[in-house]
């Protein structure tokens, strides 16, 4: 059951990401004024409702909150992907609980992709995210052995 939610999840997030693309391509091509900033809203809301839909098992909440960060900060850089993680743990904050290590989580994980921003300049956009979701899947360990959660349901994060 749990893989079916989760691939319904996924289908919604190639959805939401596909929209913006498929609806520029009906329209008269222009440049945005400050695109970056606009793509790190949208990718914001998209965060937003992957958060609303995660996906509830066993007492535990699943989601895939954090695939528009590291997609936003692979693709166009810092700013936008600050502002995508915003929007991101703020709906985090509204739905559940456990509030200090969320944030601490957070800023761990903005701060080191903002550095790493600077060191992947060169790669290309498929090394950029191999390399981000590496360090997301570290950061995120080094985050649940610091604040001991759920270290005895070791299922539970290989599953998240």
């Amino acid at each position: 059951m749990i893989l079916y939610d989760y691939i319904v999840n996924l289908s919604i997030f190639s959805l939401l990401v596909s929209t913006p693309l498929v609806i520029r391509s009906f329209i008269k091509h222009q440049p945005l004024k400050q695109m970056h900033l606009w793509a790190g809203v949208y990718a914001g809301l998209v965060s937003v409702i992957l958060v609303i839909l995660s996906v509830k098992q066993q007492g535990y909440s699943y989601d895939i909150r954090y695939a528009p960060v590291i997609l936003v900060f692979a693709y166009l850089g810092p700013v936008p992907g600050l502002i995508t993680g915003l929007f991101s743990l703020m709906t985090r904050l509204f739905s559940s609980g456990n509030w200090v290590p969320a944030i601490i989580g957070w800023t761990l994980i903005m701060s080191v992709f903002s550095v790493l921003h600077v060191y992947c300049s060169r790669f290309t956009p498929l090394k950029k995210i191999a390399t981000f979701f590496g360090t997301y899947i570290v950061l995120y360990l080094i985050t649940v052995f610091s604040f001991h959660i759920l270290v005895n349901r070791p299922l539970f994060h290989i599953q998240y």
